[in-house]
């Protein structure tokens, strides 16, 4: 079954205009679709409208999807704009990824989801005894546990076969398809994390139009930990270090997110 707010971002006429708008631009010679993946739909965990706090993570883009993941398709975006995929197939794209590589552990190694797994208990008091410091036990209830609370989107919905998002889809993105305004606005969490990074601040302010960053940590890392604030202040919102940033620092670092986080929900 396909999420309501999925469905409502995510229409029918959404999903041909951006198809048709593909087209144009691989017929005028400004984006080569053999070179992205295919779309990214969000994944809603199915506990997340009951969990004690909603929390919506939010990455750069993906990095291609594995074959296993995307059968009957291949990964190539040229493929879902010529067969125009539909939202069903997209979302259990998104769902067999999710369960294939997280809830079975297998993409624990990488920093973005550590991260993840890390700091959802804490928010959610999952387990009273979970330590920011101790190497999390990457058993399958926990991870369950974990990843059906959450949800989880991409800034940027389209990413290349390998590596981050170019230029020329960004910019398309940005002017053509540019969901997760609304993403936010019909999944109402309590937190948004956005894990991009200081590099993407300038797609930041595109997307959230009027936004002031303001630091929140004390220089514990290269690039601070940043809340943004716009017109609606329903969610919490802030911008974390790239999580291969976390990683570096040590995981322990994570509690001055942490305290920061439940100190506002409180």
């Amino acid at each position: 079954m396909i999420d309501k707010c999925i469905r409502d971002v995510f229409t029918p006429d959404r999903l041909k205009k951006l198809y048709d708008d593909l087209e144009v631009a691989k017929r005028e010679g400004r984006l080569d679709l053999d070179r992205y993946c295919f779309p990214f739909i969000p994944w809603v965990g199915r506990d997340y409208y009951e969990a004690p706090k909603r929390i919506l993570y939010v990455g750069k883009a993906t990095d291609g999807w594995d074959d296993d993941v995307s059968i009957p398709y291949k990964t190539l975006l040229s493929e879902a704009v010529t067969e125009r995929v539909s939202l069903y197939m997209l979302c259990r794209i998104t769902e067999n990824y999710v369960e294939k590589y997280l809830v079975q552990g297998k993409e624990t190694h990488r920093p973005f989801w550590q991260l993840v797994y890390r700091l959802t208990p804490y928010i959610l008091d999952i387990n009273d005894n979970y330590r920011l410091g101790r190497r999390p036990e990457y058993n399958r209830e926990n991870l369950k546990r974990c990843f059906y609370s959450i949800a989880w989107t991409n800034l940027f919905k389209i990413g290349v076969t390998r590596g981050n998002p170019n230029r020329q889809m960004e910019n398309f993105l940005l002017q053509e398809f540019n969901t997760l305004p609304s993403e936010i606005e019909c999944l109402e969490p309590d937190v948004v994390v956005l894990l991009t990074g200081e590099s993407y601040d300038h797609h930041l302010n595109n997307v959230f139009l009027k936004s002031n960053k303001r630091e929140i940590s004390e220089g514990i890392a290269k690039e601070e930990i940043a809340r943004l604030e716009s017109d609606d202040d329903k969610a919490i919102i802030v911008r974390t270090p790239h999580p291969r940033e976390w990683r570096k620092l040590g995981w322990r670092n994570l509690e001055s997110l942490y305290d920061y986080l439940r100190k506002e929900i409180v």
